[in-house]
């Protein structure tokens, strides 16, 4: 989208100048609704075209923050953050934001249109944390619980890659020596037998033999697989529906299943402590935070708390009977309403929980890289033990 820079003259003689994501007929149609006569048009060049994604859209969050909290009114920061972000697309996107607001719809409306008009996936979450905001007339606020959340996802992922690189790096150098290995030494170790020699060695030392002539007579074809491999993983798990299907069997795998299921609960209780704290009736921050759940017990759950709350029952008193929320959550949730401290409790309750999921994925990480490095001693091992139950066949052969 094209992004260009105007200048122009209100009906009663004031100069305006700004920003417009579109075309030049677009711009002036927009201009002339708003009373302004477009007297220069220039097409904004400096900007990098870059892409649309989480990251560039938190940084313009962050942006609104600052301005936000400086007090600053909503329109004018977002026009300094279309003015000053150098990612095209991302100033694109903020742009289509503010046209929206003009058109008269709430912020968090406006950046969800905004989003699925750019392919953007902002989490439920943030846009409920948002309208929240809107609710009780403090967005900064809320725009600054979406720059901590993010903050400590991309945080938490940093973490994960780095853990994850030694591993990653020794499985990727397992995978190469196997494939020379293969390649190109067990052919020449196979070339020392003879026919019958060959019917009488041990099986594993014939099966990896095998192997290995079928690779170094196939390598542009086993090089061409496994880049293939590599490729339709990459695509795969940029689709939905295999992302979807990767949910589901972490749902039904038992550590992280448990894993997944703590950071929901964080989310969850985090959405419910902002909300509540910031004044909104408890079915609704219930129901809001439903429709940001992937869990479909724990959507479940919320969804008939709001309703049961509706027909008088207390928070505990729906939870005690759901397995789905931990006891330990329930107990607090109780002191919570006997104590009018609930929104306290669930800020709490988050915070505890996304402490769990930090500790437990940096155990389940501490584990894996000696993992890895047993498979390879193992995978190694087999390699050196069947070819020396080779060597000495051939030994108890020639005796």
């Amino acid at each position: 989208m094209r992004i260009l820079r105007y200048q122009g003259i209100k009906d009663g003689g004031e100069k305006v100048s700004g920003t417009y994501a579109g075309d030049e007929a677009s711009l002036v149609k927009e201009m002339r609704s708003q009373g302004i006569i477009v007297t220069e048009i220039k097409e904004e060049k400096s900007r990098s075209k870059g892409r649309l994604n989480k990251k560039s859209f938190h940084e313009g969050v962050e942006r609104l923050y600052y301005l936000l909290s400086a007090g600053m009114k909503i329109d004018e920061a977002l026009r300094i953050v279309v003015k000053n972000t150098e990612n095209a697309a991302a100033s694109a996107f903020w742009q289509n934001v503010l046209t929206y607001l003009k058109q008269g719809q709430v912020f968090s409306t406006a950046l969800k249109n905004a989003a699925e008009e750019n392919e953007l996936r902002i989490e439920e979450f943030y846009l409920n944390i948002i309208g929240v905001g809107e609710e009780v007339g403090d967005i900064s606020d809320a725009l600054k619980t979406v720059m901590e959340h993010a903050d400590f996802k991309s945080k938490m992922m940093a973490e994960i890659r780095s853990a994850l690189a030694y591993p990653s790096f020794l499985l990727g150098m397992s995978l190469v020596a196997v494939f020379f290995i293969s390649a190109f030494i067990l052919p020449k170790f196979a070339s020392i037998f003879n026919e019958s020699e060959m019917a009488r060695i041990p099986a594993i030392s014939k099966l990896l033999i095998d192997f290995g002539k079928a690779v170094n007579a196939n390598m542009k074809e086993f090089v061409i697989g496994f880049l293939a491999i590599i490729g339709l993983s990459g695509w795969l798990i940029s689709t939905e529906g295999f992302r979807r299907q990767l949910r589901d069997l972490v749902d039904k795998t038992p550590y992280l299943r448990d894993l997944s299921r703590k950071m929901e609960l964080s989310g969850a209780f985090s959405s419910l402590g902002a909300m509540l704290g910031g004044g909104v009736e408890i079915t609704k921050a219930f129901s809001m935070t439903a429709k940001g759940m992937r869990n479909p017990e724990l959507e479940s759950v919320m969804k008939n708390t709001a309703d049961e709350i509706k027909k008088g029952k207390r928070v505990s008193e729906v939870w005690s009977t759901s397995d789905a929320i931990p006891g330990e959550a329930v107990s607090l949730v109780v002191v919570g309403e006997r104590s009018a401290r609930l929104p306290e409790i669930f800020r709490n309750l988050g915070e505890r929980y996304l402490l769990d999921f930090k500790t437990a994925v940096s155990r389940m990480l501490t584990l894996l890289e000696p993992a890895v490095i047993v498979l390879l001693g193992l995978f190694i091992a087999v390699i050196v033990v069947a070819i020396m139950l080779a060597v000495v066949s051939i030994s108890d052969i020639s005796v």
